[in-house]
């Protein structure tokens, strides 16, 4: 239990460290290139947290020995980060004015469609939010294949 209690807190570390690398980066045209496959998502999220590739994919082979899940979440996160790129305004604002946005839950591997009032506070800092039904399965495509990343040990 402390090795999942351990696991969980360098998670919340991990996630506060991607919320901080996000706010000092500057947006930039040839920043934003939306992945095209589950490797283009590592490779994103290694960029996302100043993080050597291969030190990534450790990263994910332990917590997916620990709990697939949490996996998903990460990459579905960094996806939708670099998603959100190709937008203006920043993905908080959009939700505030727009009301409505998607998710996908990785229990059922479906999109779900939700309002402004749903919301949370923690929800924007830990929760992968699409501005568009579209954005969201491309997305999908791309991250329900997320156990055939070559990093993870197959259970």
């Amino acid at each position: 239990m402390d090795e999942l209690t351990n696991l969980i807190k360098e998670f919340n570390a991990f996630l506060e460290n991607v919320e901080a690398n996000l706010k000092d980066r500057l947006k930039k045209e040839d920043d934003m290139s939306i992945p095209e496959d589950i490797d283009g998502v590592v490779d994103c999220l290694a960029k996302l947290i100043n993080m050597p590739h291969r030190n990534v994919e450790i990263m994910l082979n332990n917590m997916y020995l620990v709990y697939d899940r949490l996996v998903f979440d990460v990459l579905n996160r960094a996806m939708a980060i670099e998603m959100d790129k190709q937008y203006e305004d920043n993905i908080k604002d959009y939700v505030m004015k727009d009301n409505t946005f998607y998710t996908i839950d990785p229990m059922d591997m479906e999109i779900y469609e939700n309002k402004q009032s749903e919301l949370s506070h923690v929800y924007f800092s830990m929760e992968a939010i699409y501005r568009t039904e579209d954005d969201c399965n491309y997305a999908l495509d791309i991250l329900k294949n997320f156990r055939k990343l070559s990093c993870l040990t197959k259970k």
